[in-house]
């Protein structure tokens, strides 16, 4: 085995062994064994061809063995950013900047905002199932998933309490409802790119979440300017005599 570390403190390390049949396999654990270790074995298969793949070792037996923990984590992945960072901004979206679209608007929002909630909770559900899984040390990362679910059903619990246009609270639920929307979207994008940096995910994968947030920030410049550009036009009513 041989081993270095770069200036970037990133370790790499090369691991060869004399193969004739069967695997060679490295472990990472706490305490030093291979129960309880994230394991990247490696064999060469019946057409001559390498193979490697990650594996947890919950135990010694084949069935507590978990294959390809990072499958796992990408689905996690995919979720997240389709729920928190797609389907919920362009809810959020079409709230401000639709309402042109009479009722429409409201029952797109509503269906945005509500499969967005569906897939951020299993996002967190899998992540969940994940953790327990690999134990990993991802404590502000599980911290904030678990903070914007509990912002999600909290919107969800605003809409069956939703007072009517005349009542003297609507104003202060308009308050509430937004600003507790606002906090969402921006925990969500935080926490997408801490997920992304914590499973130390590819390039590709911040490449992607990185165009989907500036077509969303574009979105709602553009936005901004059309919503001002329609209130300045608007007349304003003569002052009473």
């Amino acid at each position: 085995m041989q081993y270095s570390q770069s200036p970037g403190n990133i370790l790499s390390i090369v691991l060869s062994a004399p193969y004739t049949s069967g695997w060679v396999g490295m472990g990472f654990s706490n305490d030093g064994l291979m129960v309880g270790s994230s394991a990247m074995v490696g064999w060469i298969g019946r057409a001559g061809k390498a193979h490697i793949r990650q594996f947890y070792l919950r135990g010694q037996s084949s069935s507590q063995v978990i294959v390809n923990e990072g499958r796992l984590e990408k689905e996690s992945w995919c979720i997240a950013i389709f729920g928190w960072g797609v389907l919920l901004p362009i809810g959020a979206i079409i709230a401000r900047y639709c309402k042109e679209w009479d009722l429409l608007w409201f029952e797109l929002h509503l269906a945005f905002q509500f499969a967005g909630f569906l897939f951020g909770l299993a996002a967190v559900v899998t992540g969940i199932s994940l953790y327990n899984k690999i134990h990993a040390d991802v404590r502000v990362h599980r911290g904030i998933g678990i903070f914007l679910l509990v912002l999600g059903i909290l919107q969800i619990l605003a809409f069956f309490v939703r007072p009517d246009k005349d009542s003297k609270i609507r104003r202060y639920w308009n308050w509430y409802h937004h600003w507790v929307g606002r906090l969402l979207l921006f925990f969500s994008a935080i926490n997408i790119i801490l997920g992304i940096k914590v499973g130390e995910a590819g390039t590709p994968w911040k490449v992607g979440y990185g165009f989907n947030l500036t077509i969303i920030l574009l979105g709602c410049i553009f936005g901004e300017i059309m919503l001002w550009g329609r209130l300045s036009k608007k007349p304003v009513a003569d002052p009473p005599s």
